[in-house]
């Protein structure tokens, strides 16, 4: 395995925090310590496919998007669902803050994680840059 693999294999660590909810249990220390509402009007669309041509099937496709890289915070935005049973590609479509993205996506093989494990087929990342009240578009390949 690569180390680019290795990398992106770990950044997906906090998309398991937001799919599970680990995080939303835990209330803010203070009220300076809460997150702050995002408009709507600040609000864009990010929406693509995800493509997968390898032979490996899986559980569930996650898709998620960060605002760095290797990320240090939940995903801006993420989406989880069921393997295709059509197959590949796969569309898919996210509400996120108005801002500059690191997007990628992986297939869990087991079913046993929110995050990619050993033998998960992943992406790499793909910058995207979302505009406030409008639409930009990712097309993801999964290796």
């Amino acid at each position: 395995m690569t180390t680019a693999t290795k990398l992106v294999r770990a950044s997906f660590c906090a998309l398991t925090a937001l799919l599970i909810g680990a995080c939303a249990s835990e209330a803010p220390a203070s009220s300076e310590d809460a997150e702050v509402a995002t408009p709507a009007s600040a609000i864009g669309t990010l929406r693509g496919t995800i493509t997968y041509a390898g032979a490996q099937t899986g559980v569930k496709v996650a898709v998620a998007v960060f605002r760095e890289f290797p990320p240090t915070a939940p995903p801006a935005a993420a989406q989880a669902s069921g393997y295709p049973a059509t197959g590949f590609p796969i569309a898919y479509e996210l509400a996120v803050p108005a801002g500059t993205y690191k997007a990628m996506a992986f297939i869990d093989v087991t079913g046993d994680s929110y995050s990619p494990t050993e033998g998960d087929p992943i992406s790499p990342t793909y910058d995207v840059t979302v505009p406030a009240g409008g639409t930009a578009s990712a097309d993801i390949v999964i290796e």
